[in-house]
């Protein structure tokens, strides 16, 4: 677990992207920036996080509406995993099992959409302006071209460990509820062992 200097810092530097994001008009880079602060409060506790998560959730959430956004499935599903995760934490049974059916609901489209590659590479689009000099192809380069536009290209989150972590999270959403209900915990927690035991021998479900 990092120390809180460490989550301050990691922060300081987030809220200087989203900064830079917001002059440039970058839109996938303000909703990652704002997703990633959430998480990193999730993350950090203290007695305002579930204050400031919501915040930083409420920012992504309203640029979700954006073309940038409609484009990056990947980002949408972890946004509405961290909001599932902020009502677990907060106790709220009822919000927690109808943000899990929601989830389960749009999960197999955002999966089967074509903007979301299998090996979890997501591609953000940035707007025309000097790029920083790195090497691309890598995890985390830009590249640029005379009739394309600058690309972001980072590690994300691949099909399978998205599908593993969301029927985890479903299974822990539905344990508090009625006694008669956790056949369905038991079934979302042996999906996601199920997925996970696969992936570590290298087979498919």
């Amino acid at each position: 677990m990092a120390s809180s200097s460490g989550f301050n810092r990691v922060l300081q530097s987030l809220n200087g992207i989203f900064k830079l994001a917001k002059e440039r008009h970058d839109e996938s880079i303000l909703l990652i920036t704002s997703t990633m602060q959430a998480h990193i409060r999730l993350l950090s506790g203290g007695q305002d996080a579930m204050e400031q998560v919501q915040r930083h959730l409420a920012t992504a959430q309203s640029l979700q509406l954006s073309v940038a956004a409609s484009r990056l499935p990947q980002l949408i599903a972890f946004i509405r995993v961290l909001d599932l995760v902020c009502s677990i934490l907060s106790n709220d049974v009822r919000q927690a099992k109808l943000k899990m059916r929601e989830m389960l609901l749009s999960l197999e489209q955002m999966l089967t959409s074509l903007e979301w590659s299998d090996d979890g590479i997501i591609h953000l689009p940035l707007n025309p302006g000097p790029a920083p000099p790195v090497t691309f192809p890598c995890t985390g380069a830009v590249s640029s071209g005379v009739h394309v536009p600058n690309i972001l290209t980072l590690s994300w989150f691949s099909k399978y460990d998205m599908r593993m972590l969301v029927y985890f999270l479903s299974g822990v959403a539905a344990s508090p509820a009625n006694p008669a209900e956790m056949d369905q915990a038991e079934q979302f927690f042996m999906q996601a062992l199920q997925l996970e035991q696969a992936s570590i021998a290298g087979t498919s479900i």
